[in-house]
């Protein structure tokens, strides 16, 4: 589940036993541990709420919803942006011009 192995484990309960002390660090181990429980039980049931509302959605559009798989919340350098209005979709660059209608922009 995560990425830390016996050594950073065991790093952290050596410093914790210099910090803490053997009776504290029992007592302060075993909170850690409810914490930890009661956060896994969070997200199982945000988990679990969350596919009952896909599939509720999916049941009343008559079938599954079609997801886009290319959205990121990560920006991709190599992906180029959509077009914003103001510019032509063929067009490489934005309207040229200076704003003034009269005035055509083939300057």
């Amino acid at each position: 589940m995560s990425d830390i192995g016996f050594w950073e484990l065991a790093l952290i309960g050596v410093i914790g036993l210099l910090v803490m002390g053997p009776e504290r660090l029992v007592l302060y181990a075993a909170e850690a541990g409810r914490w930890y429980g009661r956060l896994l039980r969070s997200f199982r049931r945000a988990q679990s709420r969350l596919h009952e509302e896909v599939k509720r959605i999916e049941r009343d559009a008559g079938g599954p919803l079609e997801i886009d798989k290319s959205f990121s919340l990560i920006p991709d350098p190599e992906r180029r942006p959509l077009p914003s209005k103001t510019e032509d979709p063929g067009s490489e660059t934005a309207p040229r011009g200076n704003g003034d209608p009269a005035d055509d922009g083939a300057s």
